[in-house]
């Protein structure tokens, strides 16, 4: 399948799905009467550069333009996301959510000693349209991300379900042990 780019020039390789951006691809808007604000899956971006937001963050990693915390909650969450790490289960909490070692990314102290994990590895999002796990094609990870063996190219997003084997770098899989409608 041809890849095709969002708005901003990014790519998307599996058609219909929001870019790690945020930005949908113009044919995903054709056909359905619904705008592209409706078909987001309400992801917390920065208003300035679109780049996804993880955790708490008061301003942008990318841009450094402060976040609204008022603009920032995260719209109610469709679905339900556990990923077990050989820590334990880990719940989703809605919205962009950034995997890494980096302090913003709430996985970053279970992280730590995963050296081949990068900083800011990859992005789990879930919402409405469910969960995929993507990776900032300017910042790829050294190591890379895999879902089921298969690795995720810079910039794509992948959908995630029960029963996936999500393996982050050298030396970290985890399983998708839920993925359930809340």
């Amino acid at each position: 399948m041809a890849a095709v780019t969002c708005r901003k020039g990014h790519t998307v390789e599996v058609p219909g799905l929001q870019c790690w951006c945020g930005e949908l691809p113009p044919h995903a808007l054709e056909g359905d009467g619904r705008t592209q604000q409706d078909q987001r899956q309400s992801p917390r971006l920065c208003g300035q550069c679109g780049i996804p937001l993880a955790g708490e963050d008061v301003k942008c990693w990318e841009c450094g333009v402060a976040v609204d915390q008022s603009a920032a909650s995260a719209a109610a969450v469709a679905v339900a996301l556990v990923v077990r790490f050989p820590w334990g289960e880990w719940r989703h909490p809605g919205g962009v959510v950034l995997v890494g070692r980096h302090p913003d990314s709430p996985l970053a102290g279970p992280l730590a000693d995963y050296l081949g994990v990068s900083r800011r590895h990859a992005y789990l999002t879930c919402g409405v349209d469910g969960a995929f796990v993507s990776e900032n094609p300017e910042e790829p990870s050294r190591h890379g991300t895999f879902v089921d063996g298969r690795r995720v190219a810079p910039g794509a997003q992948v959908s995630l379900a029960d029963g996936n084997t999500l393996r982050l770098g050298i030396g970290l899989t985890a399983r998708i042990v839920r993925l359930s409608p809340l």
